[in-house]
């Protein structure tokens, strides 16, 4: 029996060193040992199937796939002899993690490969050079460069890797690694992709993959990263007055301070501003659901999270979703959380709650609290017009308030995936979802609104002319000008 060198191992840079044995006819007993060849210049791990061959644990082993061993060739110039186990902790998505490509690997000192082994380690390496894989990979020795991180997650790689150090609760599996997982997420949030989409991105071969992997990282970042940054209790009052207030808007509120029962005006006092978004779903099958999700303001189907956010565009809370039937209006939902979570424990006697038209029903259950309420002005069935001083207090609402609405923008635009309608299969999972969206946005966006000098001149000058009468309206009705009946004249087409 002979062998070409130069030909036969030409791909993987070896060369048949000598063979060892005597060569057997075909006469011979089938199971006689096979004639052995030592391989020159190729290292090797020990063949074994009874313990790990990387740490040589005996727990949870299985067979190291072939990806896995052409992978450790490629990068390392080791072998892997088939059938050989390893620990399921070393494999992510069937190639072996980058700690494990690191680590210091025990070598045989001679490479012992019989004809059919050669045959299939030639046919490994041919076969895989040309196979397929998946199209993106977030592994640390992939080809993804910053831009791909921005345009698939929206994130930076530092960024990212800022998320997977949350992730300690998260582990890699066969089918995929940790940082796969989470970019699934991630990019699920970003681009509103299905999840076959997601299966052909990351060469997954069941939809069920993707949907149990995507539980699992979001289990995770639920468990570590979620209660760093959202939640009633995740800051303290202290902490919103100083680092997500403007001081500057106090001004604009004074007009509802009781000097005698309000704090001293020299003092900070926290400003929250609430208001619900619209989340819109498919059409349930179910009628009870299908009618507790309508909602005629907005003739769609629909659950409602209640935003708590800062005069600056931080979040401090969003709530568990409320249907949007007529018993889970914004005042409702308000009532509900004073009542059941610890909303009131952010707040001190002379405060503010900045709300809009839709919490008028809750606005007397606040002040019980000595809470002041600021909300745009209601106007009577009978008025056509609100005075200068009624247009001008509700301006002053509105200076502070629009910053909820670009917090609610601002979630929508970044993550498409809450702008779009949702599949009812992410239903029961929506609520944490969006709580995620929220802690994303907290930990890694910049402030709506940062105060500058502008804002405290633009402050003044509206505190200055909000008591000023509308000049124009009154010249109108001194002059009569607005109940004279106007005298019509016919013209001619000539």
């Amino acid at each position: 029996m002979e062998l070409e060198s130069h030909s036969l191992f030409l791909y993987s840079g070896c060369s048949v060193l000598s063979s060892i044995g005597t060569p057997r006819s075909h006469s011979t007993n089938t199971n006689a040992r096979r004639q052995l060849f030592a391989v020159k210049g190729m290292k090797s791990i020990k063949k074994t199937e009874k313990k790990c061959c990387l740490c040589k644990s005996e727990k949870e082993r299985s067979i190291v796939p072939r990806t896995a061993r052409v992978q450790m060739y490629k990068e390392t110039g080791i072998r892997i002899p088939k059938n050989n186990r390893c620990c399921k902790s070393h494999l992510a998505n069937k190639r072996f993690t980058p700690e494990v490509l690191k680590e210091k690997i025990i070598l045989t000192e001679d490479t012992n490969m019989d004809s059919e082994e050669i045959s299939e380690w030639i046919a490994d390496l041919t076969g895989l050079a040309f196979k397929k894989g998946p199209l993106i990979d977030f592994e640390y020795n992939s080809d993804l460069t910053e831009e791909d991180y921005q345009i698939l997650t929206g994130y930076s790689k530092v960024d990212f890797d800022v998320i997977m150090g949350y992730c300690k609760s998260l582990h890699s599996s066969i089918n995929r690694s940790k940082r796969n997982a989470v970019a699934m997420l991630l990019i699920q949030l970003r681009l509103n992709l299905s999840q076959k989409m997601i299966c052909l991105l990351f060469g997954i071969q069941k939809q069920e993959r993707v949907s149990a992997t995507l539980e699992a990282a979001l289990s995770a970042l639920e468990k570590d990263f979620i209660p760093k940054y959202l939640g009633l209790s995740h800051i303290t009052r202290e902490e919103l007055l100083e680092k997500h207030s403007v001081p500057a808007f106090d001004k604009l509120l004074l007009s509802r301070v009781d000097d005698e029962e309000g704090a001293p005006l020299e003092d900070k006092r926290l400003q929250l501003i609430f208001d619900a978004t619209y989340l819109y779903i498919q059409k349930p099958k179910d009628l009870e659901f299908q009618r507790r999700t309508y909602s005629q303001h907005k003739s769609r189907n629909l659950l409602k999270p209640m935003m708590v956010v800062t005069s600056t565009g931080y979040i401090v809370d969003a709530t568990e979703l409320y249907f949007a039937d007529y018993g889970n209006n914004d005042a409702s939902i308000l009532n509900h959380m004073m009542k059941t979570t610890p909303l009131l424990n952010l707040f001190e006697i002379g405060d503010h709650a900045i709300v809009d038209r839709g919490f008028r029903d809750a606005v007397e259950q606040v002040e019980d609290f000595a809470i002041y309420t600021h909300m745009p002005e209601l106007l009577p069935k009978t008025r056509k017009q609100f005075s200068a001083m009624e247009g001008n207090k509700s301006r002053k609402v509105t200076m502070i308030r629009w910053v909820v609405e670009a917090v609610n923008g601002r979630i929508k635009k970044k993550f498409k995936f809450m702008d779009a309608t949702i599949q009812m299969s992410y239903v029961p999972k929506l609520g944490r979802l969006f709580k995620l969206c929220c802690a994303l946005i907290n930990r890694f966006s910049p402030p709506i609104f940062t105060p500058s000098e502008i804002t405290e001149k633009l402050v003044n000058l509206a505190v200055r002319r909000s008591e000023l009468d509308n000049r124009l309206r009154k010249n109108l009705e001194q002059d009569g000008l607005l109940t004279r009946k106007s005298c019509w004249t016919l013209v001619s087409h000539e």
